[in-house]
Parts: structure tokens; sequence; C-alpha cells
């Protein structure tokens, strides 16, 4: 366990030069400052590299590397983990949000610094938009994630965990570089690695301002704005179709239990087992299931 709290944020930028400035700003001022920032750029052509050499020539603790080829952002953030000193505690930013000024200083303040299991914490967020004008007061109220109580159980149906929220400790770390390459995001795979090997702590309120905009495809999708007879129009052809409605969330488990099925604790591995099981069965077995987990 690394007694003093050391924190490294891990940022993956591609042509982000837009909202780039704004949020190295908030990082820098923390209340509880980072002891590096640690960046990895793929390939951009806008002036993304420029501000980040600017904001480098200030600020001795932020380095930069630039990828000689493409990643994609899981493996850039897999790379920038791997760049960072030892046994600091990792925080993920993403180049087009917000930092609230006591965001790192929240996380640290949980039970991370004590615990030497590997664990995590993650917050709420604000939306605003792309001018950065106000938009939600909650990201979970908006996405409906606040209606259930986030555990084991339901990690399994939906992650709730943002990534460009989480602190996690340094026992956290053997798990990054098990992500895998393609088809789950980093924040989802270590969200279901602390909540079955660690702990988990929930920030409770919005440390983040998460930037809405035409990228944002999650935040788009799951709208609570959506009109009811749409949703169910929606939901009437998926099941006449035979959809496999958890079909994202089964590429993730499945993948983290064939990764970890020799270490995960007997209890938790039956419960992976029985939503395994799922994926044999139709588009309105899945629903039930769903709505009897999280209440969707």
């Amino acid at each position: 366990m690394n007694g003093h709290g050391e924190i490294s944020v891990v940022m993956a930028t591609y042509n982000g030069e837009r909202f780039l400035a704004e949020q190295l700003q908030s990082i820098i001022s923390q209340t509880f400052p980072p002891a590096e920032i640690i960046i990895c750029d793929d390939g951009s052509t806008d002036g993304t590299v420029a501000i980040l050499e600017e904001f480098a020539l200030k600020y001795s603790f932020i380095k930069i590397y630039k990828n000689e080829r493409t990643l994609g952002v899981v493996a850039n953030f897999k790379k920038g983990v791997s760049l960072t000193k030892e046994n600091t505690y990792i925080a993920f930013a993403d180049q087009d949000d917000i930092w609230l000024p006591e965001k790192l200083e929240h996380g640290i303040r949980t039970g991370l610094l004590t615990d030497n299991v590997p664990a995590t914490c993650y917050s709420d967020l604000e939306v605003i938009t792309e001018s950065g004008d106000f938009r939600y007061r909650s990201f979970w109220e908006t996405m409906l994630l606040d209606k259930y109580q986030h555990t084991f159980d339901t990690v399994l149906f939906k992650n709730p965990i943002a990534g460009c929220t989480m602190l996690m400790n340094p026992e956290m770390r053997r798990f990054v570089a098990d992500i895998p390459a393609k088809g789950v995001l980093h924040d989802a795979w270590l969200g279901l690695c602390a909540f079955t090997f660690g702990n988990v702590y929930k920030i409770d309120v919005p440390l983040v301002r998460y930037r809405q905009h035409d990228k944002n495809i999650t935040f788009q999708a799951g709208k609570k704005k959506d009109r009811r007879a749409v949703r169910l129009m929606k939901e009437l052809t998926a099941a006449i179709r035979g959809e496999n409605l958890l079909k994202d969330q089964m590429r993730l488990v499945k993948a983290f239990y064939e990764q970890y099925q020799a270490e995960i604790p007997q209890q938790k591995k039956n419960m992976l087992k029985s939503f395994l099981s799922l994926d044999n069965k139709g588009y309105m077995w899945q629903k039930i299931a769903l709505h009897i987990a999280i209440g969707k």
C-alpha cells in the first residue's frame, strides 16, 4: 500500500483541441494535486499536441507520449498506466470534461488509503453542453443509475461507473494489463474487477462536469427523455427479432470469467455462471432478469 497517496492522472488524447486546455487546467488546479499527469496522444492531426507541449513547458509533472501507431482508446489508457510511477493511485481523465476542484481530494479521503485489497471509488457527474453551459445536475439521475443499489449483482447487468470519475489504488493495477484489446471498455472491466475482488466506494456527489456532444454515444443512447411509446416499440421490435438485450454485458462478463475464473470467490462465480446462462435465453427472459436486478 502507498501510504503517501500520490496520484497519477492518465489521459488519452486524440484531436481534442477544442476542450483540452480547460480540462488540463481543471486537473492542475485540484485541491489535492496529482504527482504526475501522463498523456498518450494517439496521432492527433489538429492542435492537440501543441496545447500539450505548451502545458508541459509550464508544468514539469506533465509528461507527453506520442504513439507511433494508432492504439485506440482502451490500449492508449493501458499504455498510460504502464508509464506511471510505481505504487501511485490512478485516475483516468477524458480530454473534453472538466474536473471539479475537490475531485481527487474526495476520492483519496474514501477508504482507498487504508485498503490493502483492490479498491476503487467513483462519483456522479454533472452534464454540460458543448459550450460549457449547465444541462443536468446528475448524470446518474438522467441515466436512471440512481434508481437501484450499485452492487456486484447489478454491475453484471449494467455498468454504473464512468471511467473519468474513477480513482483506484495500486492493488488495482494488475487488472489493467488484462483488459481485452477489443469489445470491452476499461471502466466496465475495472469496475467489475473491484466489485469482485475488493472494495468499491460510491461518492454520491458530482465531481466531474461531463461534456455532452455528438460523440457521447452512451449518453445519447440512455437518456430518460426517450418517450415511453417509442421505447416500448423498440422493445417490441427487439423481442420479435430475438435480439440479445445483454450482448455488451455478456461480452464483458464472458471475457472477465475466462480471465479470472481460477481466483473468483465461489459465491460470485455461481452468480457469474447464472448471469452467463441468460445468453441462451430469449429477449423477454433477459428483460425480466434485468428488471429484477435493476428495475429497468
